[in-house]
């Protein structure tokens, strides 16, 4: 018979403490009474008409049935039922009671024998066959089981372990191979409000120069006294009952005892100063670590070093990845060590060679993940720049959109105090305590032109297209050949204005040797030409005004140095730009 399901804690049944169990001296009592009434009607005179039924009052105590079922369990009789349905019942609510005092279901056999009987007296109080079958059940529990501490993480996860101090020492390793620190790191074990066979693991951390520590390793043991030992407990309850009835005085209750103190070594504490600047201050571990006092079978129970190479392993889970810049599928396959048709499998909109992934797309991806996480909460200080900011001032003697530094500026420099946590020894999270400036930023300030732009209509008079220059060479013929422009020779960079308000007809790389070059169409039939820039900051079609910026002068194409090649045209044929400007 399996016993019927209970509302779990932690994965184990969680306990509450029976109404019978909480107030036992007034339950004995009443059992006494109910017994003593038993007693004094079964042993009364039968009356003729009713040979198979005895009533105290109209209450039926005691049956005298002609087919009854004895109940037995592993060869011990618990007592004697009218029928098959009940005594299956009365087997449950004994099971159910075991599980409820042991806080946990010990998942045993409870498949009870019934033997036919003829002729036999049966009771209306089942209570005596309720408790003799609890006994037989955790008796059992005693024989085919062996009491165990076993470390629980999530729901996926559990190992037993021998005792409650190896239990304590998996976590103590597990915690080594994850923080890096010469502190002192101890386990305790907090007992659960609901369950007191199920512990919360806490990790304690101590600094090294403090020589006196001691820790309070288990919780009240007179408490749980009725789970650990669960047939001497049910035996105490029946012999209670019937010292009551003698009228013999009850056991006297033990008296509570604390907790075990256990000294740290002095190894433990003879550690040193850590490495470097980061100071231990806490150590958790997750809710969903518990550990739990059970009955496993024998063979279930390992050593402290297996469990401790089972709790510290990782898993594969899945994780959610955010595309990043650059990646495809076989990219992302790559940096998280799966395969692509694996990729494809959790993702199988991918399939489609023709799908296309973009910059914060999801991915289910695949990762190793510890199965315990050691959480660490650091304090650090370091350095840090304070970045620049950047200032602009207003200039009116400067276009609007047109800007230029002022003052480069400099960073700055802090201390800073931070609170780290650590999951596994890899940074998750960083919060700022203080900060303490050691050298003060400069910003960089940028002077941003607040004057109108000119009217970008033709206005029929030119301007020379650098506010500085020198004039290098003149329109006509040098060199045995004609040049049809003038050229103004200024440092690489220099800002090269339209010498005009129109619009760009051409603009970029010219292979007739004048390299970049912008060609502007006025509406007065004109044109400008402006050629070897090192820089086209204009587009064919643009509109722009007389003094705008369209290039940056250069040597590019046919030219022995730095300088703005210029030209007008008028009517289509150039002209000596000296006469117009």
């Amino acid at each position: 018979m399996d016993g019927s399901k209970e509302v779990c804690m932690y994965g184990v049944p969680k306990y509450r403490e029976p109404f019978w169990w909480k107030h036992k001296r007034e339950v004995c009592a009443a059992v006494a009474a109910v017994v003593a009434i038993t007693t004094i009607t079964r042993f009364s005179p039968e009356s003729p008409a009713h040979n198979s039924q005895i009533t105290a009052g109209n209450h039926a105590v005691v049956k005298q049935v002609e087919k009854a079922y004895k109940v037995e369990f592993n060869g011990r009789e618990a007592g004697i039922v009218e029928s098959e349905e009940i005594a299956e019942e009365l087997a449950e609510k004994a099971y159910l009671a075991l599980k409820k005092k042991l806080g946990y279901d010990p998942e045993l056999d409870t498949k009870i024998t019934l033997t036919e009987v003829k002729n036999a007296e049966i009771s209306g109080d089942n209570y005596e066959l309720i408790a003799k079958l609890e006994i037989a059940f955790a008796s059992m529990i005693e024989g085919e089981k062996q009491k165990a501490y076993v470390v629980k993480i999530g729901n996926a996860f559990t190992v037993a372990l021998a005792d409650e101090e190896s239990a304590k020492e998996v976590l103590r390793r597990a915690q080594e191979k994850f923080l890096d620190t010469d502190m002192v790191v101890d386990v305790d074990l907090t007992a659960d409000q609901h369950n007191s066979l199920v512990t919360t693991p806490k990790l304690l951390v101590f600094d090294p120069e403090e020589k006196e520590r001691s820790l309070v390793t288990s919780g009240d043991p007179t408490a749980a006294d009725a789970k650990r030992r669960p047939v001497e407990t049910l035996n105490g309850i029946v012999t209670a009952i019937k010292n009551k009835l003698s009228g013999q005085p009850a056991a006297a209750e033990k008296p509570q005892k604390a907790g075990d103190a256990i000294d740290l070594s002095e190894a433990q504490l003879a550690q040193g100063a850590p490495a470097n600047n980061e100071k231990l201050l806490e150590v958790s571990l997750p809710k969903d670590v518990l550990i739990a006092e059970s009955y496993v079978a024998p063979n279930k129970i390992v050593d402290v070093e297996t469990a401790t190479n089972l709790v510290t392993q990782n898993r594969i889970e899945q994780k959610v990845y955010y595309v990043e810049k650059g990646d495809s599928p076989s990219v992302i396959a790559d940096k998280h060590d799966m395969g692509l048709s694996k990729l494809y499998q959790l993702n199988p909109q991918l399939q489609n060679g023709e799908a296309v992934i973009h910059v914060g797309d999801e991915i289910v991806i695949t990762a190793p993940e510890p199965l315990l996480k050691v959480i660490a909460k650091y304090e650090t200080t370091y350095n840090e720049p304070i970045l620049k900011t950047v200032v602009e001032e207003k200039d009116p003697s400067m276009y609007v959109g047109s800007s230029k530094i002022k003052e480069e500026g400099q960073d700055g420099l802090q201390n800073v105090k931070a609170l780290i946590t650590k999951v596994n020894g890899q940074q998750i999270a960083s919060q700022v305590l203080e900060t303490e400036v050691l050298t003060e930023m400069q910003p960089k300030i940028r002077l941003v032109g607040t004057m109108p732009l000119p009217p970008k209509a033709t206005t029929g008079k030119f301007i020379y297209p650098l506010k500085r220059f020198i004039f290098s060479s003149g329109y006509g013929y040098r060199w045995g050949s004609f040049h049809g422009g003038i050229d103004l020779a200024a440092p690489r960079g220099t800002e090269i204005m339209a010498s005009d308000g129109g619009t760009v007809i051409q603009a970029g790389w010219n292979s007739g040797g004048y390299g970049y070059m912008v060609k502007i169409q006025h509406s007065n039939g004109t044109q400008t030409l402006y050629g070897h820039m090192s820089k086209v900051s204009c587009t064919v079609g643009q509109k722009v005004a007389q003094g705008e910026k369209i290039g940056e002068v250069g040597s590019t194409g046919n030219s022995t140095g730095n300088h703005c090649h210029f030209e007008i045209y008028i009517n289509g044929t150039r002209v000596n730009p000296t006469k117009y400007l």
